[in-house]
């Protein structure tokens, strides 16, 4: 039986082959799988490249572009497949080969650092991690795009009597693997992650590929193999739990030792050797502490967090500090180290220490390296330990403190930034008491060359446009104070010794007389940090336009040799009117392009107007889909981090959320694909308009961030709205993809040839969104201005869609 469909008519639905069941069973199961690997290779790379924006940008467009790749392969090699072998065996094999080779793309990626020619814990320089993102993820990414316009195929040809019916067949494909996305996306976030290993997550998604390679199988001896592969992969963990920890420890050993942390040494000539003591998965970031003669190192997502036992530097970082106000009652502790600044802090006279920390596996692991000393200062009284968000905490936060130190990682990435921007401090300083002050340390260079001094600068402004009084260090590591007009903040030497030899503070190394010869506080020096400072170029660092991270992107290019100064600077210098006269230019070109088709076709008879304009600006609007719904996406992630902080399941439901609006609209885009030539119309160019207004309601959600500030209800509604639009904005692309399906296939063109064009384009076009909005024109231009953007590239898009209705071939009414 087969379903009859007419060109824009009503479907009369019937039952379905059995292979259509077992291949949409198999592409759930295949969206299981892709949301599975996708996470953990994303995971992975964080740490081994040091992840920043840029990273994540790139990775995420290798994972598009590799998707994009196989739909492209898959037309070009389909007719030559299809006379070799059958093609739902050639699918099988396909999800098969993909199961198996994960666990190897894993371990590549981990290890990957021994084959670069980069310095323990260095840079990888742009082009490594270009070729490396995509190439480690090829496999998986490269295999998903090729099944998906085959199988659209499949199908199409079972389900309808019309073989060009692209709509029907490529939604019912695009539903069942959105679905198995949402569906694993959910389960990996909320369940797997927090409670079991990568290795488990690993084994447990080759198991997924295998059993849809099984599920899809059309006869028991193809079946065989991969059945058995889901069998004993499903089984190795409950009854070799130990042979899953030994092989766990060998790969995370091999990944420590691509970044040259451990050995350097032998024991038995007592040369120091490097150990990997212990190390956790945490849902925020991986952790490691690796020991060298005694000493810890703490590593978070590959980045030193910090080093114990130090006393040196435990006494030096906080004595220096709290020479401003010893005998401060309220202190508020941002991060650092449990075992090394809150001991010293507790030497002081102070009523209450509160210490925030977003992640307990940091005290966990600190505790079962050093027991006795994590456990002493738990049971002082006057410490409350928090597990929360810092820049949250400090938002909702009631109480007044006299003293703000914040030790934040350096703001390599939009997570990292919120700790340097105009809100967190504006925040600060309303918890602060009239006398308080803030600290704030940030990694720069002694001669300030013009990256560090453009980063410092930022910093050192945003804070100026808050505090009226700002300190600030002339050293390798620049460490700022700022205060309140009553703030009684100094770097004058003598009243710092003076007060430190007041507060007679027993210490080890650090004496009050420091501060005497203390190079770091010379006032000629200070006066040329603050000199250059005032006088940098520089933009103001706030949540909507994170700029700080930007211009740690030039330091990144700096330290890794990449060699793309001259890109970054002309990207640095790029104003909104710029990109509006390009689409501006863009939008002239298409209309005066499709005229002088237009007029070519009146004179002779060409198809290049009914045939290959309808198709290339099918294409072209659902790439200019692909850009704005992943542009949005990531603006709504940044706003949403902005407000409620990194929250990882928080951020996994976004994406969740989108998904579900994927599911939905692939649904209605289905119906609305069959309403009739009239109704088509209408209901793509309702999508086009709907992207329109999202990107137009986004500014309106981000003004409204500057006055949420301690208001919880405001902040609960905001949040429900920020998951609604996201679901919006991902049910509009999910319906606009099979219109737009349906499209293209009425130019003449079949199913298979249809997915894959139309797949290839969607991806490419989120794989641009995805590395141009969240690397280059959010902390450039801003979340109001990047908007406007999008909002120009979908009125592009629009004015495509214009023309090919315009056109009006009569094929397709």
């Amino acid at each position: 039986m087969k379903d009859s469909t007419t060109s824009f008519g009503m479907e009369t639905r019937v039952p379905w082959p059995v292979n259509v069941y077992r291949l949409l069973s198999a592409m759930f199961l295949l969206g299981i799988f892709s949301a599975f690997a996708q996470i953990m290779f994303f995971r992975e790379v964080l740490v081994v490249f040091l992840g920043n924006e840029l990273v994540i940008g790139l990775m995420l467009a290798g994972w598009l572009v590799g998707i994009s790749s196989g739909a492209l392969l898959a037309r070009l090699i389909s007719a030559r497949l299809a006379s070799l072998v059958k093609i739902d065996v050639f699918l099988v094999v396909a999800l098969f080969l993909m199961a198996m080779l994960l666990p190897f793309q894993i371990y590549t990626v981990r290890t990957v650092r021994f084959f670069l020619d980069v310095p323990a814990f260095g840079y990888v320089s742009f082009w490594s991690i270009v070729s490396i993102s995509f190439f480690s993820f090829l496999p998986t990414c490269f295999g998903i795009g090729l099944i998906f316009p085959f199988a659209s195929e499949i199908v199409g040809k079972s389900c309808t009597n019309d073989n060009q019916d692209a709509a029907s067949a490529v939604s019912r494909v695009y539903f069942w693997e959105s679905l198995g996305s949402m569906f694993g996306g959910i389960i990996v976030t909320f369940v797997f992650l927090p409670w079991f290993s990568p290795l488990f997550i690993i084994v447990l998604t080759v198991s997924v590929g295998c059993l849809s390679a099984a599920v899809l199988a059309p006869d028991r001896n193809v079946r065989h193999l991969p059945a058995l592969v889901f069998v004993c992969t499903l089984l190795v963990v409950p009854l070799y739990p130990k042979l899953i920890t030994n092989i766990e420890e060998r790969l995370v050993d091999a990944q420590w030792r691509s970044f040259g942390a451990l050995g350097g040494g032998d024991e038995s000539e007592g040369t120091s050797v490097a150990k990997l003591k212990v190390w956790r998965d945490s849902v925020y970031q991986n952790l490691a502490v690796i020991e060298v003669d005694g000493q810890f190192s703490l590593y978070a997502n590959g980045r030193v967090t910090f080093v114990f036992p130090d006393q040196i530097g435990y006494e030096h970082s906080v004595h220096f500090v709290m020479a401003q106000n010893p005998q401060a009652k309220t202190v508020l502790l941002v991060g650092g180290n449990p075992v090394g600044d809150i001991p010293e802090l507790l030497k002081y006279p102070m009523e209450k220490l509160v210490y925030v920390e977003i992640d307990p596996e940091i005290g966990r692991l600190v505790e079962k390296i050093r027991p006795r000393e994590y456990d002493l200062i738990r049971k002082d009284a006057r410490l409350t330990i928090i597990h929360q968000d810092a820049p949250k905490f400090v938002q909702l936060c009631q109480e007044k403190y006299d003293i703000v130190l914040v030790n934040a990682p350096e703001p390599a990435t939009a997570a990292a930034n919120r700790f340097y921007t105009y809100e967190f401090y504006r925040n600060i300083s309303r918890i602060l008491s009239d006398d308080g002050f803030m600290f704030v340390a940030l990694g720069s260079s002694e001669r300030l060359q013009s990256e560090s001094a453009d980063l410092g600068a930022s910093v050192y402004k945003t804070i100026r446009l808050l505090f009226a009084k700002v300190l600030v260090t002339a050293e390798t590591q620049k460490r700022f104070i700022a205060g309140n007009t009553d703030s009684d903040i100094t770097f004058d030497r003598k009243t710092l010794f003076e007060r430190s030899k007041n507060a007679a503070i027993s210490n080890k190394y650090f004496q009050s007389q420091y501060f005497l010869g203390a190079d770091e506080i010379d006032p000629a020096k200070i006066r040329l940090v603050e000199e250059k400072f005032a006088s940098a170029d520089v933009h103001i660092n706030t949540n909507l336009r994170p700029i700080t991270y930007f211009y740690n992107l030039l330091l990144w290019n700096r330290f890794s040799g990449s060699g793309v100064e001259s890109l970054l600077d002309r990207i640095r210098t790029i104003t909104i009117q710029h990109l509006l006269y390009f689409l501006a230019t863009c939008a002239l070109l298409i209309l005066m392009t499709y005229l002088f088709i237009r007029l070519v076709c009146r004179r002779q008879d060409s198809s290049l107007l009914n045939g290959g304009w309808v198709r290339s600006m099918s294409g072209f609007v659902l790439a200019t889909t692909g850009f704005c719904g992943m542009g949005l996406e990531v603006i709504l992630l940044f706003i949403f981090q902005s407000i409620y902080g990194y929250v990882y399941s928080m951020v996994g439901l976004i994406v969740a959320c989108f998904m579900m609006g994927l599911v939905l609209g692939a649904v209605a885009g289905r119906y609305l694909s069959v309403s009739g030539w009239v109704g088509f119309r209408i209901s793509l160019v309702f999508m086009e308009v709907m992207q329109i207004v999202c990107a137009l309601a986004i500014p309106g959600i981000a003004m409204l961030t500057s006055v949420v500030s301690g208001s919880v209800l405001i902040m609960r509604l905001l949040e429900v709205f920020i998951y609604m639009l996201v679901a919006v904005i991902g049910c509009v692309v999910g319906a606009e993809f099979p219109l737009v399906n349906k499209l293209y296939s009425r130019s003449g063109v079949g199913i298979r040839s249809t997915a894959a064009i139309t797949d290839a384009a969607d991806h490419l076009g989120a794989a641009v969104g995805a590395i141009s909005v969240g690397v280059i024109l959010v902390p450039v231009l801003g979340v109001c201005s990047t908007c406007i953007v999008i909002v120009g590239v979908k009125i592009l898009g629009l004015i495509s869609l214009v023309t090919v209705f315009s056109s009006s071939p009569k094929h397709l009414e």
